[in-house]
């Protein structure tokens, strides 16, 4: 039901709207690609460049978590929108008409599904899909996260994330209306040539039906908002207490006065628009237009206004997805996605290993200030050499949940060293994201052996635990030596902590080059007959330069373990073998 003005406004109106779409899409997509670099660059420590080559870590975290699966919905619904803009934009300008509609109605549909797919992906990602969810580790090890068995769902989604979905689409509806009107309709009419008159009698049509859609996003939005909050404490105190709570009353100040310009727009400025009846008679266009005028500007400078405000509260939505919800009695857990641990850290945990007459105590302390790792060393024999022969101390990291390779830290001596006891401690990034971690405790010594310890601490929805385990070694020796380019057979010599070799163990390799983001196919070791801890496996290096060796060390009875080892290889490249 365009009439005449709409099938003259409706060319101009596609253009800009196609326009605007199109920038914005492009916009959306580079930032979710920024945004998975930078997350890349959290997990593993590493700076821009290397993110964007670590293929391995990033597919981990694409398939593994609630944010990878988030950001494959955000990324196609991105792409499907580009699409349709640039259609919509470039389709050739020509009137409209009611018999030839200026857009298929495909066109609408297409937009409105990726509309919502990207929606249903912000949902997946947010606070929303933490609630009364328990972690579970993937195939690959980084952890997921999956909804408890008895959890509230609907169209298959948990409750909590189908009340954030509807929540974002019916404010998207609202508040994109206004940034339609105040950047498109508006600056299309001047383009048009609208008299007043014209532009009175079309916003007399529209704003009704833009209302009706505004009564029903606040209605939506105030039952979803409610419900979202509780879920995660029902106490207002603490709720408004709170970083979080500061923003959200923010948020609910901003749509209260949208709330009140927009009951303005329909129910004194749009009677205002249309043509008066009184007494039985139309009132006159020479009286009706001076208010007809007054009415229209006043709209328009009304919904810019609403457009300024609907930013403020877009701003603050923003933010309650950075800030930690409130925890309440209504049970909620943090997510556990690969974001920075909430302002309420884990409590410190300890745990202690004996070795070769040294009791050996981790202390673990996480903050967001930097974690702090510390060692206590105790000789606990009588026969156990004195510890003023120690030269270094060493923290070594190794993620268990991807394959991000070990670091190592040095710990500074904390108080004095004496011949019985010690303490050293190092503060560095380390619990960045869910998952197990095998902390090494390396003492280094002059003159007697080294003291080395192992602990496996497991991050988990904000609880940090300790266990003492083993420790294993892996020393790589290739054929040729130094290796080249091609196939290499590589002998690997497995000890434990105290240095005796590790005997029937499955030992997997999986081979990779940081520097190009290459990841080759894994192979397993095979015990050498009558020569315990040794193994051996062939892999092919497909081009020269620095080579990380991921080992997964899987003994009977006992927790796997992975560790590493750096290679340097020579040679060209040579074209890569696909794996199995």
């Amino acid at each position: 039901d365009l009439g005449g003005n709409g099938a003259r406004l409706a060319p101009v109106l596609r253009e800009r709207f196609g326009a605007f779409g199109s920038v914005a899409a492009m916009v959306v997509i580079l930032m979710l690609l920024l945004d998975l670099v930078a997350q890349i660059m959290t997990i593993a420590r590493v700076g821009f460049l290397d993110a964007m080559n670590s293929t391995s870590i990033t597919w981990e975290l694409l398939t593994s978590t609630f944010y990878g699966l988030g950001w494959f919905a955000k990324i196609a619904a991105a792409l499907l929108l580009l699409g349709v803009m640039l259609f919509i934009w470039r389709k050739p300008r020509q009137a409209a008409s009611a018999a030839k509609p200026r857009i298929g109605p495909a066109s609408w549909d297409v937009a409105m599904v990726a509309g919502s797919l990207f929606i249903l992906g912000l949902s997946l990602s947010s606070h929303a899909a933490a609630v009364h969810t328990e972690p579970t580790a993937s195939a690959a090890g980084v952890a997921a996260t999956t909804v408890a068995e008895d959890h509230a769902h609907g169209l298959g989604l948990p409750l909590p994330v189908l009340a954030d979905w509807l929540h974002a689409a019916m404010a998207s509806l609202w508040v994109g209306g206004l940034f339609y009107m105040t950047l498109v309709l508006f600056p299309a009419f001047r383009l048009v040539g609208f008299s007043l008159e014209d532009r009175r009698a079309f916003l007399a049509r529209a704003v009704p039906r833009f209302s009706r859609l505004a009564i029903l996003s606040v209605v939506t939005l105030a039952v979803t908002g409610t419900y979202s909050v509780i879920t995660h404490s029902n106490d207002l105190g603490t709720i408004f207490s709170t970083e979080y709570g500061l923003v959200l009353a923010l948020k609910i100040a901003a749509y209260g006065v949208l709330v009140a310009l927009g009951a303005t727009n329909l129910m004194r400025l749009t009677p205002a628009l249309q043509d008066k009846v009184e007494g039985g008679k139309q009132v006159t266009t020479a009286v009706a237009n001076p208010r007809r005028r007054a009415a229209s500007g006043m709209l328009a400078r009304n919904v810019r206004l609403e457009a300024a405000i609907a930013i403020i509260a877009v701003v603050c939505a923003a933010g309650l997805t950075l800030l930690p919800p409130p925890s309440g009695s209504s049970g909620t857990a943090a997510a556990s996605l690969p974001t920075p641990l909430p302002s309420s850290s884990p409590v410190p945990v300890t745990s202690s290993s004996v070795v070769a007459g040294y009791t050996v105590t981790l202390t673990a302390n996480p903050s967001l200030d930097g974690d702090m790792l510390t060692a206590d060393i105790l000789a606990t024999s009588p026969a156990a050499v004195p510890l003023t022969d120690v030269a270094k101390v060493l923290f070594r990291v190794t993620p268990q949940a991807i394959d991000a390779g070990t670091t190592s830290y040095i710990a500074d001596l904390k108080g004095a060293l004496t011949a019985r006891n010690g303490a050293w401690i190092a503060t560095e990034p380390i619990f960045t994201l869910d998952g197990d971690y095998l902390i090494t405790v390396i003492v280094e010594r002059t003159v007697a052996p080294d003291i080395k310890a192992g602990f496996r601490l497991t991050l988990s929805n904000g609880t940090l635990t300790s266990t003492s385990t083993g420790v294993v070694d892996v020393f790589v020796s290739s054929d040729p030596s130094p290796p080249i380019s091609g196939t290499a057979t590589l002998k690997l010599t497995v000890h434990d902590g105290a240095g005796q070799p590790v005997e029937n163990a499955t030992i997997s390799v999986s081979p990779q080059q940081p520097a190009r983001g290459y990841v080759g196919p894994v192979t397993v070791a095979q015990p050498v007959p009558g020569d315990p801890g040794q193994y051996t496996t062939t892999v092919q290096f497909v081009s020269g330069g620095a080579w990380l060796l991921i080992f997964n060390v899987e003994r009977e009875g006992q927790p796997a373990i992975k560790t590493d080892a750096s290679l340097d290889v020579i040679g060209p490249e040579i074209t890569p073998v696909p794996g199995p």
